[in-house]
């Protein structure tokens, strides 16, 4: 771990240093003010992303970590779309200089990109873009058919969300909202899908949530699982304690059955090993003893292994945990260590919704996913 951490820290300066340089040509002849001012500020910046990341998990920095986090993620953020569209910037005028391209064309891109002021523009309106979008909670919807009829109940409103990370983006003003959004779909039935809470929630926030949580109008009740971030703060029972207070069902690697109709599973997420020294356990083990004639709808935070669920007859499963990426262009290695990054799959009679998430890790910022609830329409 420690080999990852100088890695990154080696990365992230070598990033910083190329933008810097880039940075210095935006001042032409005037050099000068940029040691005097943006140099300093970025020098500034980057240190504060340093200390930020390296004093993650200590109580001495407990009481600044949100301010840390939020300067530290933004620049960085910042950062490395300006490296980015520098180094495209650059490809492309090399490959125009390799060509001779050049008359009225070539003047008028010379003058947009304005010795590369534009770059540094874009990239702070992404991030202003990406605060906004961050605190724009949206519904999205889906229609899932369950080809089992046995049971009571032919139709279900479930509403689903997870990674809300409260205390970045989400704190009381959107725990209500997300609350008066939730009821307002008038669901049968609520899943919390893991990292609700995370290792920067406060006590505070907790309770809030608790009490913002138990307001939650359903015919069949809320139920909620553990993702890894909840494992990672190191007080996974205390999360427990405040859903359990607002009259949340908690699902620890275990099922019910819902009015003799249908079963919730619950798996607790493989962190739990951090936390408890034990694993998970099997699906096969949590599903024993179910009559796989009835619909069977599990929680798994994470969107791996997916083809297990559906060899052991699972119908619908509603994850979480990969924020769709979050910001471009994670979402591309998102992709890439997630059975389903992002959306609604159906392979045979095996449906999976993963949300992007009601919230953001880190720094509140999203741009290329959304902030989402979201609904579905079980048949």
């Amino acid at each position: 771990m420690a080999v990852f951490f100088i890695f990154i820290a080696i990365l992230l300066i070598l990033i910083n240093i190329y933008d810097g340089f880039q940075i210095r040509k935006c001042f032409g002849r005037y050099k000068k003010f940029y040691y005097m001012t943006a140099l300093p500020i970025h020098i500034i910046f980057l240190g504060i992303f340093m200390a930020m990341f390296f004093t993650r998990g200590s109580e001495v920095f407990a009481g600044i970590r949100n301010t840390l986090n939020i300067i530290g993620y933004g620049f960085i953020t910042a950062s490395f779309y300006m490296f980015l569209l520098f180094l495209i910037s650059g490809i492309v005028r090399f490959i125009f200089n390799k060509l001779k391209f050049s008359g009225k064309v070539r003047n008028i891109i010379s003058k947009v990109y304005a010795k590369g002021i534009t770059v540094i523009v874009i990239s702070f309106l992404a991030i202003v873009y990406g605060v906004y979008n961050a605190s724009d909670i949206s519904v999205s919807e889906y229609r899932v058919s369950i080809s089992k009829d046995k049971g009571n109940i032919k139709g279900l409103n479930s509403v689903m969300f997870s990674d809300t990370h409260i205390g970045t983006t989400i704190k009381e003003k959107e725990l209500d909202e997300i609350v008066q959004m939730v009821n307002a779909l008038k669901p049968d039935i609520i899943f919390l899908c893991g990292d609700i809470f995370d290792e920067g929630t406060s006590q505070h926030l907790k309770e809030y949530a608790s009490d913002a949580f138990s307001k939650f109008q359903s015919g069949y009740g809320t139920y909620y699982i553990t993702g890894n971030h909840e494992y990672y703060a190191g007080d996974s029972d205390n999360s427990i304690k405040y859903m359990e207070d607002a009259g949340i069902n908690v699902l620890k690697d275990e099922y019910v059955f819902v009015n003799d109709s249908f079963y919730v599973v619950g798996r607790a997420d493989k962190e739990v090993f951090r936390e408890d020294g034990i694993e998970r356990k099997e699906l096969t083990e949590i599903l024993n003893g179910i009559d796989k004639d009835y619909p069977i709808i599990l929680l798994d935070h994470r969107p791996v292994g997916i083809n297990l669920s559906k060899d052991n007859g699972v119908d619908l499963q509603f994850s979480g945990h990969t924020h769709a990426g979050q910001i471009f262009p994670i979402n591309f290695l998102s992709s890439i260590s997630n059975d389903l990054n992002y959306g609604y799959l159906k392979n045979g009679d095996f449906n999976i919704v993963v949300s992007s998430g009601c919230g953001t890790w880190g720094v509140p910022i999203r741009i290329g996913s959304d902030t989402e609830i979201v609904n579905v329409k079980i048949n």
